[in-house]
């Protein structure tokens, strides 16, 4: 049977497979390397596993036909579930920025091993394609969910881009630089959620596409 890649559920289940996979090789690789911002990381993408998963069962939930209670269809669940992803990037980004900035309050600096770095380039070039794949059959369908959680991916990779750059300047002398880098991830995750939640209000208020 021809696996259909452009499908939107297949698109979901394929999005949420290497996540769990990325989850896994970027927390060891955290722990063996000393590495806070790649735990931090792995984190980021836990809660993208968990969005992913919450937009691959509003999918199918959207797909079910009206009925007397529902006289225009489920479609709209797409955006509750969109909604739910903002919420998920977040918590995320408040996490992430409020451990950066105890880290610099406190003085928590750790020099992390150099296999922290194979650990962040991986996830950022997985990652971006990923978001690539997912944006373009989140247009295909229209759907907000999926693309929402395409942006999702997005920000897990600029998560990484944060941990690549962190860990090479702590690996140079400049220890600051893993939580300053974790605040700028957090800022541009919360702009992400942000963005999610303001253009599917949009749509829930029917304002003009």
């Amino acid at each position: 049977m021809k696996i259909n890649f452009k499908n939107d559920k297949m698109c979901t289940v394929i999005g949420l497979i290497v996540n769990t996979i990325l989850i896994i090789i970027k927390f060891v690789i955290g722990v063996v390397g000393r590495s806070q911002a790649m735990i931090a990381d792995s984190l980021h993408s836990l809660s993208d596993g968990i969005a992913t998963v919450s937009v691959y069962f509003g999918i199918i939930a959207s797909e079910k036909p009206p009925d007397e209670e529902h006289p225009y269809g489920h479609g709209n669940i797409e955006v509750i579930v969109a909604l739910f992803v903002s919420v998920l990037l977040l918590m995320t980004g408040i996490f992430l920025g409020y451990s950066a900035t105890y880290s610099i309050i406190h003085k928590h600096f750790v020099v992390p091993g150099k296999i922290a770095i194979y650990g962040a380039i991986i996830s950022i070039f997985v990652k971006e394609i990923l978001y690539r794949y997912t944006i373009s059959v989140g247009k295909k369908f229209n759907s907000p969910a999926v693309i929402a959680n395409a942006y999702d991916h997005r920000s897990d990779a600029f998560s990484s881009v944060g941990s690549f750059v962190a860990i090479v300047g702590s690996r140079f002398g400049l220890e600051f630089l893993d939580p300053v880098g974790g605040i700028i991830i957090s800022m541009f995750i919360l702009k992400m959620g942000i963005d999610i939640i303001r253009d599917n209000i949009k749509i829930v208020m029917d304002a003009v596409p």
